[in-house]
Formats: C-alpha cells, sequence, structure tokens
C-alpha cells in the first residue's frame, strides 16, 4: 500500500502542470518559449549548431548518438527548469561536466553568440529574449574554466 501511495505522489507530482502565471500575473518564460515544445524545438535549434562549430565542436567529439540524444535531453531538461516548467533536471552539476573541457570566454562568447541567433531567429519578443539571454547567462560560472 506504501510503495502504491508513493508511486501515485511522484505520478502527479511529475505530470503536475507549470504554474499558470508568475507572481505579477504574468505567463512564465517556460509558456512564453511555448512550453516543453518550445524549450525543445530550440534546443534543436541551436545545439547542432554549437557542437558543429569550429571552435567549439572538440568539446563533443568521441560522443555516440545515444550519449548525444542523451546530452540533448539533459539540456532541454535544464531550460525547461531554469524557465519555469515542470521538468526537473537530473544531470550532473555544471562544474564537473564541463571541468577539464578548457573552455575559455572566446569559447562561451562564440557559445552565447549561437544562443541569441537562434533566438532571433526563433522570433522571440524582446523580453522573452532578454530574460532567456539571462538563464542561459547564469550557466557560465559552471562552464567556464578559471
Amino acid at each position: 500500500m506504501t510503495r502504491f501511495l508513493l508511486t501515485v505522489a511522484l505520478t502527479a507530482f511529475c505530470f503536475a502542470p507549470a504554474a499558470a502565471q508568475t507572481q505579477d500575473g504574468r505567463p512564465t518564460l517556460y509558456q512564453r518559449l511555448g512550453g516543453y515544445d518550445g524549450v525543445a524545438a530550440y534546443v534543436a535549434l541551436v545545439f547542432p549548431r554549437v557542437a558543429q562549430h569550429p571552435e567549439l565542436t572538440h568539446m563533443f567529439k568521441g560522443h555516440g548518438k545515444d550519449s548525444q540524444q542523451r546530452q540533448f535531453q539533459l539540456v532541454v531538461e535544464l531550460v525547461c527548469q531554469k524557465t519555469g516548467g515542470p521538468c526537473a533536471y537530473i544531470g550532473r552539476p555544471m562544474v564537473p561536466v564541463h571541468d577539464g573541457l578548457g573552455i575559455t570566454d572566446k569559447h562561451w562568447a562564440t557559445f552565447m553568440t549561437i544562443i541569441e541567433h537562434g533566438m532571433a531567429e526563433r522570433q522571440y519578443p524582446a523580453d522573452v529574449r532578454t530574460e532567456f539571454l539571462a538563464v542561459w547567462r547564469a550557466f557560465r560560472d559552471g562552464v567556464v574554466q578559471k
């Protein structure tokens, strides 16, 4: 019986809808990005560009298709969570994930240029771009090597 109740509680938690609005009454950034499908479509747009960029491609070598798909899914979950969606990021913290890759400020600037171009291509309104850029910028300290 306890196992059943735990399963029901976890299922309800995992599939509960995201809060409809922020505290100021506006839709969450997650919602303004188009929900899960919008976040996944954005990540599908930009991450192949990141992985194939000549300055960044060395960080993605040696990963099979399964590993690449897992990376994609983890990024979607992280962005979903950080923008106010119902996802739970289950990956490792940013520092150990990126440790040893030698990511520099120049790499980060290239990455952010790709991120910004993707936002322009998706034609996000200015307020969405500003908030979404802040989400991406918050990852910097866990990614760029000191």
